[in-house]
């Protein structure tokens, strides 16, 4: 009998399915789409019944930067727990790094890549997988930013640098996959994010980047 396997996807807004807009405003209370149309979850109808997908979204999650605007956003800082619960994990599906391009943080492209791996190196150290072992990683470079940011309700967070930025984590994340034996995409060749604000995904891309990682896991496990 094969056992189910289960799957983590640890991502920020674009996980969580946040609904792209170009200003919010405070009686704005449809800010998520639906389970089923969140790729984690159209991910789990595309794979079927031998899969579990847990879906672990937050909004404005960074790879290992505090946020004083957001609480919790820390994404080293929770894994081991995320891990912990879930555990045996047979896939890690990480899709980090937009968030850290923020301007307050800072933080250069190669900064945002040691982020990752330090994710990495918390998934590997505490055998969180079947039988004691690490469990295997899919490290997912996320979509770029758009200019339309620019202009969008998110203008304060995000500028030009950050674009620039997260054009150039696809190359140095395949380094960082590369060198710890994992699994790697980037979702800017499936997927793009909405016009609407430039950091979002909508209804279409999410179902374009589900039918992509569906296809990359079934080639690892099938």
């Amino acid at each position: 009998m094969n056992k189910t396997k289960t799957i983590v996807c640890f991502g920020d807004s674009n996980t969580w399915g946040f609904i792209p807009v170009k200003e919010r405003g405070e009686d704005d209370t449809e800010e998520r789409f639906p389970a089923n149309v969140r790729w984690s979850g159209a991910l789990a109808k595309l794979l079927g019944k031998k899969y579990h997908v847990v879906e672990e979204g937050l909004n404005g999650r960074t790879t290992a930067l505090n946020d004083v605007v957001g609480k919790y956003r820390n994404g080293a800082k929770y894994l081991g727990v995320c891990l912990t619960t879930n555990k045996p994990i047979d896939l890690l599906v990480i899709m980090l790094g937009g968030n850290d391009t923020k301007r307050y943080f800072r933080e250069s492209p190669q900064g945002i890549a040691k982020g990752v791996e330090k994710l990495i190196k918390i998934a590997c150290e505490d055998g969180f997988g079947p039988g004691g072992e690490p469990p295997k990683i899919l490290l997912i470079a996320p979509t770029h930013i758009r200019e339309e940011v620019l202009d969008s309700w998110v203008k304060l967070e995000f500028d030009k640098n950050s674009i620039i930025k997260s054009k150039e984590l696809a190359a140095l994340y395949y380094d960082v996959a590369k060198k710890h034996d994992c699994y790697y995409m980037n979702a800017a060749v499936y997927a793009e994010a909405n016009e609407a604000d430039g950091l979002h995904l909508d209804a279409e891309n999410h179902a374009k980047l589900a039918e992509a990682v569906s296809v990359k896991i079934k080639e690892i496990f099938e």
